[in-house]
């Protein structure tokens, strides 16, 4: 059962906006609930991070989560861009358009007349009041719902992670390994905020350290063997080692692995194993090689982006599996003593490497949005505002 303090936190966090390059405001409740802790942070025009706990052995564990979700940015009051995967070839009827203001304010409800263009990525709207250029809009998806066993919500990918973070810092105490959060920014646009940390190595990852993912995507099985691919959204969250365009580790074991499946057996907490797909922020960091300790610690959203596949409706999650996750972090920051020994769930690297075709890498195309989207992350927002901005 969720307590009243994670509720809290879910309820305020869920109300910001955040479509892609639209993330001042949630942005803005992030530092404000850091220092709010005592806690500094560092803020960059890709992500916000900070360190909770300062290491003694000289190795660290760094939480990701990011802050965006798919949505729209607005030219003006007829239409504007889409940004995120948002399925617009798909759905067959559109829901309302919650708009707000540069600034985050609420201004009202439009409707989406017609998704055009390459991806279908141009919006024409209607709308009966005045929308200001680079207000944002998500779809109308209703209040964060709280029921017996699920939580209804419009961004759980991946509001839900970033609060169980927030929620947890309470819990940190003394230990050997570093404790750093990182908060992205800009995910939901081909991870271009891992991109640019991983390319320049800005957070100064070692093959040391330790990377946990939070995530609350899709099931992805990828394997063809049905030993690592019986994944599902029943029975607990997914530690995933691989995704769509790489694995994790393919030579040493991997300690992130091995340090949730050692705490899952001993709090008896269910968590399922496999191998999956999808796209997270952890590919850079492996593919740029920072470190093979790395891990996305997924929590099952059978909606996500707020689509069943032809109609638009919330995301859903199982409380069950978010309570299970709040675990293992809150095991992970209160523990001195964590164990990373060889887990007999471990998948043996020299066996899984076989056990699906090789991925191929999207850098290159990451490369070419990182330029063009270079001005429009430092600016944080999207359209030109004046011609220096041009």
């Amino acid at each position: 059962m969720l307590d009243k303090k994670l509720i809290k936190i879910i309820k305020e966090y869920y109300e910001i906006p955040s479509a892609p390059f639209c993330v001042g405001q949630k942005s803005e409740y992030i530092k404000s609930y850091l220092s709010n802790k005592g806690l500094e942070y560092e803020e960059t025009p890709y992500y916000i991070s900070s360190i909770l706990r300062e290491s003694t052995n000289g190795k660290r564990i760094l939480f990701f989560s990011h802050l965006d979700h798919p949505g729209f940015i607005f030219r003006n009051s007829r239409g504007g861009i889409a940004l995120g995967t948002l399925y617009l070839d798909r759905i067959t009827e559109y829901a309302p358009i919650s708009i707000y203001s540069p600034q985050g304010k609420y201004l009202g409800d439009v409707e989406l007349k017609r998704a055009y263009g390459l991806g279908n990525r141009d919006i024409e709207v209607s709308s009966d009041f005045n929308i200001p250029k680079n207000s944002q809009g998500l779809w109308n998806t209703g209040e964060t719902k709280f029921t017996d066993s699920k939580i209804l919500g419009r961004s759980h990918d991946n509001d839900i992670a970033t609060c169980l973070m927030l929620y947890n810092i309470d819990n940190v105490s003394k230990g050997e390994y570093g404790i750093q959060y990182i908060f992205t920014k800009y995910e939901e646009v081909l991870q271009q905020s891992s991109y640019n940390i991983s390319r320049n190595n800005s957070l100064n990852i070692s093959r040391d350290d330790i990377v946990v993912n939070l995530e609350s995507m899709k099931v992805y099985p990828i394997s063809k063997d049905g030993k690592y691919s019986n994944l599902n959204y029943k029975d607990g969250p997914i530690l995933n080692i691989s995704e769509k365009s790489c694995l994790y580790n393919t030579q040493e074991r991997n300690l992130a692995e091995s340090m949730i499946n050692n705490i899952s057996e001993g709090e008896n907490i269910q968590i399922q194993r496999g191998l999956a797909g999808g796209t997270t922020d952890a590919r850079h960091i492996v593919e740029f090689g920072l470190t093979h300790n790395v891990v996305t610690l997924n929590i099952p959203n059978m909606y996500k982006h707020n689509t069943d596949g032809e109609s638009i409706r919330p995301e859903e999650v199982s409380t069950k599996d978010v309570l299970s996750v709040s675990e293992i972090i809150r095991n992970i920051l209160s523990s001195n003593d964590l164990d990373f020994s060889e887990n007999s769930k471990d998948i043996k690297s020299d066996f899984y490497k076989e056990l699906i075709e090789k991925r191929k890498s999207l850098n290159i195309l990451n490369r070419r949005l990182d330029i063009a989207s270079y001005d429009i992350a430092r600016r944080g927002y999207y359209f030109p505002e004046s011609i220096l901005d041009s």
